[in-house]
């Protein structure tokens, strides 16, 4: 592993190691504890905690140093291939930026100048490549006219610029669009959370064009139109467009998470009945013509009436609950994984195309009594610290091999054809050529990452 030769040359190997996360394990997110949580997915165990608030024994010392995060406003997770791990959320409501955690001491460091008013509030992280982060900001303080934004921050220490939002970028503006997934080198799309209740607040899917900054309308996610201000070559309406598209089941609460996974989106969200209760759904989203499948849970019914729910069971019996479906990420086998926000202290393993629905892992009987339903788990990454693994499946082997000829053979991580994150740039220094290769090679000699 990268950080064992450092270890060893300190003395501080058995310490470092005890709290290390393993290559492939999942990070966890607790806004409530401040804590990030590596959980082996072999064995659905916490291995340790990386940072923050200990929530096996309350009792101990909070691990790392730095500011603290517990209480955070939302919070979305990143982690680069080579084991660093970003947080972006607002530590209190009138805060907000960036985290880099050290996974060795646990230590937060806040990036420079991600505290900035163009970062307002929360979002997601993608490692881009070695050298750059994007991050959705949510803007979350802004008006119903919105001013989400997309962003590139420089590694280590910035600059911060605009690639969507504000008056950059032609198409509608959002509002809180706070989730953000990858689908190539230049797209990425970008969900609303919403909020309960309200035409304005009705949230939306919209796809980024990385290059030009240009918003596209793909899906309203619940009962009304949407109405948005757009911008056009720099200038803002005075008035709104409606936008309507898009047929399937609804929701009237807030998304929670935002997948992209073999050309189709996937979202994690809630919707409140007339009772005042809630239900829970992870619902497919067609980019091509923005319609809207239920894989499973329930939602509402696309009828106008925001009072009539469908329902779609998972295939297998015994199928485990969840609420609020978070941090949704696919897994090497093609599945979803997901936590539940708030009542359940699990993740789950979702097949959308047999809807099988199964325990990843049972964190409730790992922490401590206090702390269970307290967690609110909001996000989730692999952690990932093993040169050559370019496919995240434990082994360097024949399938890395040909990715890793892929990569350089385009050579430049800036080539439209090159899939973020790089992962064939090993040294990061955003070229995959002969360097690279004499790292791999290593690695691919010794097969097993562990």
């Amino acid at each position: 592993m990268k950080y064992l030769g450092m270890w060893a040359a300190a003395g501080l190997t058995s310490i470092a190691s005890a709290e290390l996360p393993h290559h492939l394990d999942l990070i966890v997110a607790s806004r409530f504890y401040g804590s990030l949580i590596a959980v082996d997915r072999s064995t659905g165990m916490i291995r340790s905690i990386v940072t923050g608030t200990d929530v096996r024994d309350l009792s101990l010392p909070v691990r790392g140093s730095g500011t603290a995060l517990n209480g955070a406003q939302s919070g979305d997770i990143g982690i680069s291939r080579d084991g660093r791990i970003f947080w972006k959320l607002a530590p209190t409501t009138s805060t907000y930026g960036t985290y880099q955690v050290d996974p060795v001491s646990g230590n937060r460091s806040g990036l420079f100048g991600s505290g900035a008013a163009a970062h307002d509030s929360t979002g997601t992280p993608i490692v881009w490549n070695a050298k750059t982060l994007l991050l959705a900001a949510d803007g979350f303080n802004a008006g119903s006219s919105g001013n989400a934004r997309v962003l590139r921050y420089g590694l280590p220490a910035g600059p911060t610029t605009i690639l969507s939002g504000d008056l950059v970028g032609d198409g509608p503006r959002t509002f809180r669009a706070r989730y953000m997934a990858a689908a190539d080198a230049t797209t990425v799309f970008v969900a609303e959370t919403g909020t309960l209740g309200g035409v304005t607040n009705n949230p939306g899917i919209f796809r980024i064009d990385l290059q030009s900054g240009a918003r596209t309308f793909i899906s309203r996610l619940g009962k009304d139109t949407l109405n948005r201000k757009t911008v056009t070559g720099g200038v803002l309406s005075a008035g709104t467009t409606p936008l309507t598209r898009g047929t399937g089941p609804v929701i009237n609460g807030q998304v929670r998470s935002l997948l992209f996974r073999q050309g189709k989106l996937y979202i994690g969200a809630s919707s409140q009945k007339p009772d005042l209760s809630f239900v829970y759904c992870i619902i497919e989203v067609n980019p091509a013509t923005g319609n809207r499948t239920l894989v499973v849970g329930t939602a509402l019914v696309d009828d106008g009436t925001g009072t009539n729910f469908v329902s779609q069971a998972a295939s297998n019996a015994g199928a485990p609950p969840f609420d609020s479906p978070s941090g949704m990420l696919e897994l090497p086998d093609s599945s979803i994984a997901f936590t539940s926000l708030f009542s359940y202290n699990t993740i789950l393993r979702l097949m959308p195309e047999t809807r099988e629905l199964t325990m990843l892992a049972d964190l409730g009987p790992q922490i401590a009594t206090a702390a269970r339903g307290n967690m609110q788990l909001t996000s989730m990454a692999v952690f990932s610290n093993c040169d050559g693994d370019l496919n995240l499946d434990g082994f360097v082997d024949d399938a890395d091999f040909s990715l890793f000829v892929a990569g350089y053979d385009l050579l430049d991580c800036a080539d439209p054809a090159m899939k973020p994150p790089c992962a064939p740039d090993i040294n990061g220094d955003l070229f995959v050529d002969d360097a690279d290769f004499s790292r791999f090679v290593v690695r691919y000699d010794a097969l097993v990452c562990e």
